[in-house]
């Protein structure tokens, strides 16, 4: 009898903890993670504002978008720079669906990569909706031959994994408050206060110090890749993060929110194929921002991040697409003209 009651208790405690997740959006990004808290704070602590640009993306964008910088060359623009750690089509769409759920978004500007991952992010268990579990389920359940390419899971594991969503929405409530509790008390380290990032003065951009590059220096001026270089690394219709790509379309439609892709580089990578540019195109803009003062300049700090000085550059390239649009890139015609096919 007692063993039930407990039961009782938790079955209880763990459907409430749904309810007022789902009632309460904002608990659906709790984390102890310094930049989704950030994302959290400026989604949900203001009042509903318009935000002309924002830039979701991985920690790639992260470290190459700086905000500030864009604000200056853009007098009276509002940017927003919501990259974090690791790729994911999955959680980009969960930031925009909170992002456009609160705020006017101008232009929305959406991180692609070489290669682009087809799995989820490690993150994206803590953080979706009921809505999006409901659409994988529908995913998961469709015949396999009825769409070029499926992220496969065998009959268990995907029961496994809807298990693992049910229950992190039971106990997203008190992970949230004990993950408040947590931060609260690591803030009171003089170590980590030393160490934060303030993303309220840089927009939510990552400065990195050339200084401590962990490139090597000889390594540091890398040739540019060749324009041509192919890359077929494009995640195929059907995968989950098609599946999520198109969802982030519907969500920029509702609110009609300009849809931009933007290639952000790794260190000694290829720029995309053409077919890759095609894919993209048939969604929204694609920008393409000039890359070779970045190689000039020695402007990485780590194979998958640019230093400050490399972010500079970036985003001075950055801006003159937002200033002149797609078609004043220098690899522009290229593409347009056939690209490395």
């Amino acid at each position: 009898m007692k063993t039930l009651k407990v039961f009782y208790l938790v079955l209880a405690l763990g459907i409430a903890s749904i309810v007022i997740g789902e009632a309460v959006p904002a608990f659906q990004l709790s984390s102890t993670n310094d930049k989704l808290r950030w994302i959290q704070k400026e989604i949900y602590s203001d009042l509903p504002r318009k935000v002309d640009y924002a830039f979701i993306g991985s920690s790639h964008s992260w470290c190459a978008i700086s905000a500030r910088q864009i604000e200056a060359a853009l007098p009276g623009k509002v940017v927003w720079n919501l990259g974090r750690n690791w790729v994911g089509r999955d959680l980009d769409a969960v930031i925009v669906r909170h992002l456009l759920s609160r705020h006017e978004v101008g232009h929305l500007i959406v991180e692609f990569d070489n290669p682009d991952m087809v799995g989820h992010h490690p993150y994206f268990q803590y953080f979706l909706s009921w809505e999006e579990m409901l659409d994988e389920w529908r995913y998961f359940m469709v015949d396999p031959g009825k769409i070029p390419f499926r992220y496969n899971l065998d009959p268990p594991a995907t029961l496994s994994l809807f298990t693992t969503y049910v229950a992190q929405m039971a106990v997203r409530v008190p992970r949230g408050l004990m993950q408040e509790t947590i931060v609260r008390m690591r803030a009171l380290n003089p170590l980590a206060q030393r160490a934060a990032v303030d993303d309220d003065s840089t927009g939510g951009f990552l400065p990195r110090k050339r200084e401590e590059s962990k490139i090597a220096p000889e390594l540091e001026k890398a040739e540019m890749p060749d324009w041509s270089a192919k890359s077929r690394a494009v995640f195929p219709e059907g995968s989950l993060s098609h599946l999520y790509t198109l969802r982030i379309i519907r969500l920029a439609g509702q609110p009609r929110a300009e849809l931009s892709f933007l290639f952000v580089p790794v260190y000694r990578g290829l720029l995309p194929s053409a077919e890759k540019v095609r894919f993209y195109r048939r969604m929204g803009r694609v920008l393409l921002p000039d890359l070779s003062g970045i190689y000039e300049a020695g402007g990485w700090f780590d194979t998958g991040h640019l230093n400050t000085a490399g972010a500079k550059i970036y985003t001075a390239a950055l801006i003159r697409l937002l200033q002149h649009g797609e078609a004043a890139s220098l690899y522009y015609q290229r593409y347009r003209s056939g690209g490395d096919e």
